[in-house]
């Protein structure tokens, strides 16, 4: 029997040593193995090529920092032709400006997939340990297809945070990629639901003399909807004063900011008027109210003619917070990883194009200019862009200015002072994409809280008619209520320089038929 064991133990070992061996030799043929270049694959050769030396812990860094750089990537347009747009979304709509009807509703199929992508997003949230956060709502998001990376998600929600003291309510921007698998978090921004005041957003508009009494008008509505709820949006006005008016006469303005400022508890509202003899640019007006900014300031860059939503602002300061969180992110990998540091949210405004439209109209619906419905007719994009764009960027990619220009401030604001308001937008658009596609993310898309009213002119038209030819055409074509008189009109003024100037000549009492 002793002798039996011995030999059954030494049977038993020599078993083990066989089956270790041929274990060690699968994972020396497959380390040799020329996987796929798919991401699995690379997975694979990642977990063969770990050396002796690495620990667990190093390895599982340096997995999971491959997988988000791969993910961290976007495409990147080489010119603006090729930008891939977003599209803006909410839990039962979705607003595109190429389709007919730039607003339709979601189907089934399409609601269950942004509800079953806020079940998905949870446990991402709070994968850091703990359920901290609750998702109270969805306030809109942007969603794309990226040739690279597969479907790209920029959501916008409501978050509870659970304290022991009770919750505290914050709003979260959420960048999520699905990758033709899996659900992977690339950024994650967290602010207050009352931002501190450094994170203001300086809204920019210039303005003609003509127009004082109706940007106090303006700047009433604009109090109204914005300021209860977005404290933290500051105004610059730049009022261009040529001829011999007197500058005593912007006194009602200057008494109306008052009154707005001390009508509203809590409201900070910079009274930053700045007065200029220059013909009317919108392009110079910017850029002039630019200089009195810190480089670091967060700018909206609009005109006159447009109106926001609140939620639009919560977007637009989200939008730039991505720079801070790229840094954040280096630091804590203590690395310089590769991705973009600046973000540029480029918005497509809608305007209204129902001619029917009346703001004494009896309906409820109509009334609320913001609205989109039967009563006030569908939405049409406009050619001309807001952007949400810091100043340091601004700079960076050159401004207004073309490719061609010197850097020079001197040259770029000759030249921004020559630029209708159009061509000033194209050429940021453009000078964005080629100047800055490798270290700027820029997110264009059209946004339903911002757009250009064609109903902020009452009883007629501007006689400043040669600063912007696509705002005289559209006011011309709405007094006449004709679409033969519209396209005829465009047709003359957009044709080439010579009809252009000649209408705009004739716009002061010229009727077109």
């Amino acid at each position: 029997m002793r002798v039996g064991r011995l030999k059954i133990t030494e049977l038993l070992k020599f078993l083990v040593a066989c089956g270790i061996g041929y274990t060690l030799r699968v994972l020396i043929e497959s380390s040799n193995y020329k996987y796929s270049s798919s991401l699995a694959g690379e997975r694979l050769n990642a977990v063969n090529s770990i050396s002796e030396s690495e620990t667990v812990e190093q390895t599982r860094k340096r997995l999971c920092g491959d997988i988000h750089e791969q993910l961290k990537m976007p495409y990147r347009p080489g010119h603006e032709n090729e930008t891939i747009e977003y599209r803006f979304f909410t839990l039962d709509t979705l607003y595109d400006v190429h389709r007919s009807v730039p607003r339709t509703s979601l189907k089934k199929y399409q609601s269950n997939d942004i509800r079953q992508l806020l079940h998905e997003a949870f446990p991402l949230l709070n994968a850091e340990g703990g359920h901290r956060f609750d998702i109270d709502g969805l306030r809109g998001g942007y969603e794309r297809i990226d040739p690279l990376r597969g479907k790209e998600y920029i959501l916008y929600l409501n978050l509870s945070r659970r304290k022991r003291t009770g919750k505290s309510s914050e709003i979260a921007q959420l960048r999520l990629v699905r990758p033709f698998s899996s659900l992977y978090v690339t950024s994650r921004t967290h602010y207050g639901a009352r931002p501190t005041a450094h994170e203001a957003v300086h809204l920019i508009l210039p303005a003609p003399f003509e127009l004082v009494s109706h940007l106090l008008a303006w700047l009433g509505d604009f109090s109204k909807r914005v300021f209860p709820s977005a404290r933290n949006v500051q105004v610059s006005l730049v009022v261009f004063n040529p001829g011999n008016n007197s500058p005593e006469q912007l006194k009602p303005l200057r008494d109306g900011l008052s009154r707005l400022e001390h009508a509203r508890p809590g409201l900070h509202l910079t009274q930053n008027l700045i007065l200029t003899q220059r013909r009317f640019s919108s392009a110079f007006g910017k850029r002039l109210a630019m200089k009195r900014l810190p480089m670091e300031a967060e700018l909206v860059l609009a005109d006159l003619f447009f109106q926001f939503r609140p939620d639009f602002f919560d977007r637009c300061r989200s939008a730039l917070m991505q720079q801070q969180l790229a840094e954040q992110q280096r630091d804590d990998n203590d690395e310089q990883a590769p991705g973009p540091s600046d973000s540029v949210l480029s918005v497509v405004p809608f305007s209204l194009y129902s001619k029917e439209f009346s703001a004494s109209s009896s309906t409820t619906a109509a009334i609320d200019s913001l609205s989109i419905d039967k009563s006030t007719g569908y939405w049409d994009h406009e050619s001309r862009d807001i952007y949400c764009i810091r100043r340091r960027t601004f700079d960076k990619v050159g401004g207004f200015t073309s490719s061609s220009s010197t850097s020079s401030k001197l040259s770029a604001d000759s030249e921004a002072g020559q630029l209708l308001s159009t061509e000033a937008n194209r050429r940021l658009f453009a000078n964005i994409v080629r100047r800055g596609s490798a270290t700027i993310e820029l997110v264009r898309s059209a946004d339903p809280g911002v757009y250009l009213n064609h109903h902020v002119l009452p009883g007629g038209c501007p006689r400043y008619a040669l600063f912007d030819y696509m705002t005289l055409a559209e006011c011309r074509a709405r007094l006449d209520r004709s679409l033969a008189s519209r396209v005829s009109l465009a047709e003359r003024m957009l044709g080439s320089a010579d009809d252009a100037a000649a209408a705009a000549a004739g716009a002061t009492g010229t009727t077109v038929g």
